[in-house]
């Protein structure tokens, strides 16, 4: 697989690995927006968040891949937008989501900003 954009460099607490198995779950016309996008957001937080976020990104390629980008370009700002000490729960949260129904996260990732 074709190294893709904004990939070139591993993050804090996501590797180059980790961060190719999420994509090459993603169809192919997602996967470039997904790839500019993921790194992007996952530089606004902390290390140890990281992770958590991509279990999302690969809960939500599993129910809804096509939706990833737009999600993605929500997500983003919207953490940008809180506050530091806030977004451990947050994610957090959404992570445990991920892992209990990852069908409703599509939902929940579009409606955060009004959430939050």
């Amino acid at each position: 697989m074709e190294r893709p954009r904004g990939h070139t460099r591993p993050l804090n607490g996501v590797g180059p690995a980790e961060m190719s198995a999420v994509l090459a779950r993603i169809p192919a016309l997602q996967r470039q927006a997904v790839a500019d996008l993921l790194p992007q957001t996952c530089r606004l937080l902390a290390a140890e968040l990281q992770a958590p976020l991509l279990a999302c990104v690969r809960a939500v390629a599993a129910v809804d891949a096509r939706s990833l980008p737009a999600l993605l370009a929500l997500v983003g700002p919207t953490l940008k937008n809180v506050a530091v000490a806030s977004r451990r729960p947050i994610v957090e949260r959404i992570a445990r989501l991920a892992e209990t129904f990852p069908a409703g996260l599509p939902a929940l990732l579009r409606s955060l900003g009004r959430v939050i």
